[in-house]
């Protein structure tokens, strides 16, 4: 299994090589996903998000003009270009954009920047502590508009670095594609060996251990036979994406099915 994009386009071949098949459990680029056929996911595409990001500040919350503030990463670049694209065919107006490399800490500058453009919404494509800072300087600095972000949001490190300003901040987060009952009795079990509920990347992973698992049992253990097994029962469907907000220094379910 993988969680960095980064380290998946680095490894990838030597997967290849060794007819090993790799899980990515984490959103990835399209492109990156579809370079070779022993990459699999149990997550979603970055397309797949931003668009539904899209559809989500456009339709449900109504908004006409955005701002973006992303990661100078191919994750970060993604994101920015594909929900960009697909608020302006819904009809609305992108008046800004910053970008930043890994291990900023600073957004004062750049967030000024977007704010003067006075948009309806902000879109950042951030993870991590420097979201949760990017946050916190967005109110600091008199920004109220509405703030959207990507599914890296459900993380501790967001609402310690950001506190109360995160509150209001809403995001998507894939929806799990397990049977319900599957999904109860790993939550249940999680819950019950860590005191903690599990995290959609962890429940991610649990997904691909048992898809492989699944596979290597009904062929022996034979690699050709599981690849196959794989192939077939790869996701086609269409997405589905949990709504999420942060309040109270919490993440709370609004709607699923998005």
């Amino acid at each position: 299994g993988n969680y960095c994009v980064v380290a998946l386009a680095a490894m990838y071949r030597n997967f290849e090589r060794s007819k090993v098949p790799i899980f990515q459990s984490t959103v990835a680029p399209a492109e990156l996903l579809e370079r070779s056929r022993y990459i699999f996911s149990t997550s979603v595409k970055i397309d797949e998000e931003a668009a539904a990001l899209a559809d989500y500040a456009y339709k449900k919350l109504g908004a006409r003009t955005a701002v973006s503030l992303y990661l100078t990463t191919q994750w970060g670049e993604e994101f920015h270009r594909t929900f960009t694209e697909n608020f302006r065919k819904l009809g609305g107006n992108i008046l800004g954009s910053e970008t930043h490399p890994i291990g900023t800490s600073d957004f004062r500058s750049e967030l000024s920047k977007l704010k003067s453009k006075n948009p309806d919404i902000y879109f950042f494509a951030h993870a991590g502590s420097e979201l949760g800072l990017a946050i916190k300087q967005a109110r600091t600095l008199g920004i109220e508009n509405k703030i959207i972000t990507v599914d890296e949001a459900e993380d501790p490190n967001v609402i310690k670095n950001a506190g109360v300003s995160a509150n209001g901040v809403s995001f998507l987060t894939p929806q799990s594609t397990l049977p319900m009952s599957e999904q109860q009795d790993f939550k249940r079990k999680f819950s019950s060996t860590f005191g903690s509920p599990p995290h959609p990347l962890s429940q991610n992973a649990y997904e691909a251990t048992l898809r492989a698992a699944r596979a290597l049992s009904l062929c022996h253990s034979n690699s050709s036979c599981t690849l196959q097994n794989l192939e077939r029962n790869a996701k086609q469907t269409t997405p589905k994406f949990v709504l999420k907000e942060i309040r109270d220094e919490r993440f709370i379910t609004i709607e699923k099915g998005v």
